[in-house]
């Protein structure tokens, strides 16, 4: 499993991850892998969407996959996640989905593999999507949390810096 840093909002314009690096390094001493800067236009257009949507800003929330799977485990077993790239990870992943309530996980994830290219659709994507769906199902029937807990940081621009998932 892998939760990463993201990059920070000062190089979010930036068309060169090179350069978008160089300058985070120079701001904050730490650079962001080349898997999080691709997540640059998805945060782009968050961005954009949230301007848009003044009215219900307190309605978006920012949510991890890696990190629910992990609240839903922590504590039930010692055992790691496995990347959700292996057969033992996709395995798992549907497991812990399965025992936090969403019983048709598996068919789902089947469904959706089987009626999607895998050049638009990978399969820990679709893993990825079912986490944060199912565990924004359990946050608006009580089990909300954030993290950090209380009141939250904010970006450069005023939003709350705040993970949220579904404690089990």
């Amino acid at each position: 499993s892998s939760i990463f840093t993201p990059p920070i909002r000062e190089v979010l314009d930036f068309d060169s991850y090179h350069e978008a690096m160089e300058r985070q390094y120079q701001l904050i001493g730490a650079k962001c892998s080349i898997q999080a800067w691709n997540l640059t236009p998805k945060i782009r257009e968050m961005d954009a969407l949230w301007e848009r949507l003044e009215h219900a800003q307190d309605k978006i929330h920012e949510a991890h996959p890696e990190w629910q799977f992990l609240c839903w485990v922590k504590g039930a077993s010692e055992t790691p996640l496995y990347s959700k790239k292996t057969k033992e990870g996709r395995s798992q992943r549907l497991s812990i989905l399965t025992h936090q309530g969403f019983s048709q996980a598996p068919k789902v994830f089947s469904s959706c593999i089987t009626q999607t290219n895998r050049k638009d659709v990978q399969p820990d994507d679709v893993l990825d999507a079912m986490a944060i769906a199912w565990g924004s199902y359990q946050a608006v029937n009580g089990a909300g949390r954030s993290f950090p807990e209380g009141t939250p940081p904010r970006d450069a621009k005023g939003r709350p810096m705040t993970i949220h998932y579904a404690k089990p």
